[in-house]
Order: C-alpha cells, then sequence, then structure tokens
C-alpha cells in the first residue's frame, strides 16, 4: 500500500466507526508511518498501530474487518503486531497527525521509528529506512545511532535482542550498515 491508499483506508475506516456511533484513536508506527508522514514513495503491506483510546473494541474490529473485505485486503491490513515495541514507549513519542471521521491517527516520532528500525535490524525492511531517518534527523554517526537505540529501549531490551539474533553484536553490526548506506547516498 502506498501513501495515498494508506490514507484512503483510514479516512474509510474513520467513516465507518462514525457510522457505527463510535471513535478510536490509533498510533501508527513501521512502514505505514514512513509511508504517511515520513516518505511518500514508501509503501507498506499493512498499517501497523496501537488502538490507544476507543469506546468499544469490538466495534472497531468490526469497522476494520469491513474496510479490509470491501478493498480485498488480507486479514490483518490493520494489526496491532506492533505492540511489542510501542509498550516500552512513552506517549510523547506520538505526534498528532490528523483527524479522519471518527478516527484520530498519530504517528510515532522520526527519532522513535530510528530506535525501532534499528531495534529491527532487518537488512531487507529496515536500513534504507534508518538511513533516510537518521540523516533527516542529522545523525551521521555510529555513537549517535546507538544513543537513540539505547535511549528507548535501553541496555536489557539489546541484550534480548542479541539473544535473539544470535549474535552478540548485531546492533553493532547493522549500525556500521546504517552508517555506510548514510555516508554511500
Amino acid at each position: 500500500m502506498d501513501r495515498e491508499q494508506i490514507l484512503r483506508l483510514l479516512r474509510e475506516l474513520g467513516d465507518e466507526l462514525a457510522n457505527e456511533e463510535s471513535y478510536a484513536t490509533i498510533n501508527v508506527c513501521g512502514g505505514a508511518a514512513m509511508a504517511i508522514a515520513y516518505n511518500s514513495l514508501k509503501s507498506s503491506d499493512d498499517v501497523d498501530a496501537v488502538l490507544t483510546d476507543f469506546d468499544d473494541k469490538n466495534k472497531f474490529t468490526e469497522c476494520v474487518k469491513r474496510v479490509g473485505e470491501r478493498n480485498n485486503l488480507p486479514d490483518g491490513w490493520l494489526n496491532e503486531d506492533v505492540k511489542v515495541f510501542v509498550n516500552s514507549m512513552r506517549e510523547q513519542c506520538f505526534k498528532d497527525f490528523g483527524q479522519f471521521g471518527a478516527l484520530s491517527i498519530r504517528i510515532v516520532s522520526e527519532e522513535q521509528l530510528l530506535a525501532m528500525k534499528l531495534f529491527s535490524a532487518r537488512e531487507t525492511k529496515d536500513l534504507d529506512d534508518a538511513a533516510g531517518l537518521a540523516k533527516a534527523l542529522n545523525i551521521t554517526s555510529k555513537e549517535g545511532l546507538n544513543e537513540i537505540l539505547y535511549r528507548y529501549f535501553g541496555e536489557r531490551s539489546i541484550k534480548l535482542m542479541a539473544m535473539r539474533k544470535k549474535q552478540d553484536d548485531y546492533a553493532d553490526f547493522f549500525i556500521e550498515l546504517v552508517v555506510d548506506k548514510i555516508n554511500a547516498d
């Protein structure tokens, strides 16, 4: 999904919620945040979002399902898979993006999104995004990237990531790739 399609779907979801006399607020992260707020050329397979304020979660879920069905989208087109990252985030890491009908959209900050990309450290999915975000934030050094990573995820989280990747130095390796990418562009 590109920027325009994501925005259209979110507007449709907001209208659907309004028709149900319901409301919700979601915090959008990941590739969808990149696409709609930080890089209009980016696309995403899904919308990673966390439902933060709502009057009826079942109504919200049904509205998401109907929008997905009308648009021939797979289940999970809007999902909370990113919740594991967001639970450790502070509320000030999000900024208001817009109101679409009865749906309020908040977007993760560039700095937090960079930390998430560094933490995920997926070469094929996160390298270009991390380099682009770092450039936008004027962060060009390994030290600056590590500072962002530790600010949002802390030493314990970094150790868990290393265990998951089965490499103690994977965060350093990925950060070096990001710095190389920044300097190459």
